[in-house]
């Protein structure tokens, strides 16, 4: 992969104002998850600087624009009810996400000494578990959740 970084410097009277377009840094993505490290990594990965997140409703009918507060509300609800984002190469208009993310509640994990049946994807020392496949990457860390009150008798409890 190739990384090609330009730029060009002016002056302007109104300060450095983004283009309608222009994308949004890897820091400003998915309401500022990624970290410095992380969104490095990904202007790495992606050979561009500027992205887009998905945008219209989801699944469950609500505004696609991603938030924390959102996901947190979110992490006990069943899979497309949960907050996601969608990330993109800004001009990209394949319609494929370069990325998606999203966060759920878990009361258990994968094992790193677990052999899945037929699978050879790697494992990685992160979080309490993490693991790379084709379709995706899957992370796990401890975190206490607790389940709201009104859910129904469902797999997501406290966590």
């Amino acid at each position: 992969m190739t990384l090609l970084v330009g730029g060009c410097a002016g002056s302007s009277e109104e300060g450095d104002k983004e283009e309608p377009g222009a994308g949004v840094a890897a820091s400003s993505l998915c309401d500022g998850t990624f970290e410095a490290p992380a969104a490095k990594a990904l202007q790495r990965l992606a050979g561009t600087s500027r992205f887009d997140e998905g945008s219209g409703t989801s699944e469950a009918g609500e505004p696609r624009t991603f938030s924390m507060r959102n996901a947190v509300q979110h992490l006990h609800d069943e899979y497309r009810k949960r907050s996601a984002c969608w990330v993109y190469k800004t001009g990209d208009d394949s319609g494929n996400a370069l990325l998606e993310i999203r966060f759920s509640a878990s009361t258990s994990h994968p094992s790193a000494t677990q052999k899945e049946s037929g699978s050879d994807q790697p494992t990685y020392p992160l979080g309490v578990y993490a693991n790379a496949g084709p379709d995706g990457a899957d992370l796990f860390f401890r975190c206490t959740t607790k389940a709201p009150s009104k859910m129904p008798t469902s797999e997501m409890r406290d966590t």
